[in-house]
């Protein structure tokens, strides 16, 4: 047998622009179930605006550092706290943490609770980032901020990064809205949490959604060390909720929430300081899958968010009276890369971004509980470059050594400067040591040229398919599906 088959065959596309009125509905073939676009994505603008930043900031990369933030930032965030009643979230965590802050977003504004924003990275458009009231910054108004934001980080001698830059559009953005307007400021967290730049914002409310080991080149090596950097987005008198199934870091997170509270024994006194984790007080479950348990400590953090202005209230009486109640997590929509849907000719794509070790752990482990009869015919998965060497021979290992997934896994590559790159040689390490039967590898494949493959319409009428992997990647194939209408 051909252990991986590699196909080549190139195909042009035309630009889409899509508005708010093809989503939902059958178009020519299509359809889209998305909670995530606004006026209309449009690809020129977004290559437009991608270029301009790579020529003045170069690509998205991490850079050691918090004084230039400190200096572009200080004055506005100083405005937003001494003028503005607003509340602040901060949402940090290995895997989940973008879920989570979009499902808060959707339950504020179901609500109407005026709010904006923050999310990174993107997965499709640069617009994703920012955000109010669910409705993504428009082009115009994003051009315009980013060019006098880097004016002025040029004007006092800052080389900033793209990610800093962004954020100080988003910063810029929200202090562009009259001064009693805006009542929240959802903040996911970049990378780790004490050194990521939304923490220069004081929080009102903090969260960590899950640790694994990922990024240990910035954060440090182990599970502590994570948790540690995760744990420096929280703040005395703002409640902390956690989401651990890892008794280990449900320890380690008392040590340090009862070592920090001695520090300010004048709050402790008051009982300021509340944290509260999830699954210690049964609201999240084991047999929950990760989406649910990111929507669930959305709800928590939403129902604190309610009782925030009133005096003695703290985390654990608001998850008293949650667990009291009925609540359908399931009517909740879903968002960007997670469990979105596209119909396209017969074919149906969900796109399930799981870019780390533990997210694909958790991905296979809620498709082995699932009926053989919801497996997805194909899963096409791409992965994207890990701080850790090893780790997309592990995650190819994990994916290749579970069936129950889809009846047919294609791995492929994709061009992005984030994208990992299979080689001759992987596939050999991998032949050679992975310890897995060939003979039971026989549902695996390889194929240079996704493009072709998810527009076959003749090979996927009908099918199921799995696009999983980087959400550099997600984000690409749903350009491309979009490019080609």
């Amino acid at each position: 047998m051909i252990f991986f088959s590699v196909v080549f065959q190139s195909m042009n596309g035309k630009i889409l622009k899509i508005n708010k009125d093809c989503l939902n509905s059958k178009i020519d073939g299509i359809k889209i179930k998305t909670d995530t676009f606004g006026d209309g994505f449009d690809l020129e603008k977004e290559e437009e605006l991608n270029n301009w930043c790579l020529e003045r900031v170069g690509k998205e990369k991490f850079k050691k550092g918090s004084l230039r933030l400190e200096r572009m930032l200080c004055d506005s965030i100083r405005e937003i706290a001494k003028t503005r009643k607003i509340k602040i979230v901060t949402v940090a965590g290995t895997n989940g943490k973008g879920e989570t802050c979009y499902t808060l977003s959707h339950l504020l504004k179901k609500a109407g609770v005026h709010h904006a924003l923050w999310i990174s990275p993107h997965v499709m458009s640069i617009r994703e980032r920012i955000s109010f009231d669910g409705e993504l910054i428009s082009y115009e108004k994003l051009k315009d901020l980013l060019e006098s934001e880097y004016e002025r980080a040029c004007s006092i001698g800052e080389k900033v990064s793209y990610y800093e830059l962004m954020l100080c559009v988003f910063v810029k953005y929200v202090l562009s809205f009259d001064n009693d307007f805006l009542k929240v400021l959802i903040l996911e967290v970049g990378i780790g949490g004490r050194i990521d730049g939304v923490n220069l914002f004081d929080a009102d409310l903090t969260a960590i959604t899950s640790i694994s080991r990922d990024h240990q080149d910035l954060l440090g090596v182990g599970y502590k060390k994570i948790l540690f950097e995760k744990l420096g987005i929280t703040r005395v008198s703002a409640p902390l909720v956690t989401n651990f199934e890892l008794e280990y870091l449900r320890e380690i997170t008392r040590n340090f929430v009862e070592d920090f509270a001695k520090d300010f024994s004048r709050e402790r006194e008051k009982g300021s300081f509340n944290w509260i984790d999830l699954f210690e007080v049964a609201v999240s479950k084991k047999e929950d899958n990760f989406s649910k348990r990111n929507r669930r400590l959305a709800y928590v953090l939403f129902k604190i968010l309610e009782q925030l202005e009133q005096d003695g209230k703290n985390a654990r009486e608001v998850v008293d009276q949650i667990n009291q109640q009925q609540v359908d997590y399931e009517k909740i929509p879903f968002f960007k890369g997670r469990n979105e849907e596209l119909d396209y000719f017969g074919a149906k794509f969900v796109f399930i971004g799981s870019h780390n070790l533990d997210g694909v752990r958790k991905l296979l482990h809620f498709a082995n509980r699932a009926d053989q009869n919801e497996r997805f015919d194909y899963a096409l998965i791409a992965l994207s470059k890990r701080s850790y060497e090893e780790e997309p021979f592990f995650i190819f290992k994990l994916f290749a050594g579970n069936s129950s997934l889809a009846q047919k896994i294609i791995f492929t590559s994709f061009e992005h400067t984030k994208a990992f790159h299979f080689s001759s040689d992987f596939f050999k390490k991998f032949s050679d040591s992975s310890g897995i039967e060939k003979d039971s590898l026989q549902y695996i494949s390889y194929i240079e040229d996704w493009e072709s493959f998810v527009t076959n319409k003749e090979e996927l009428q009908g099918k199921r398919v799995l696009v999983t992997g980087s959400y550099y990647f997600v984000g690409t194939v749903q350009t491309y599906l979009f490019n080609k209408v």
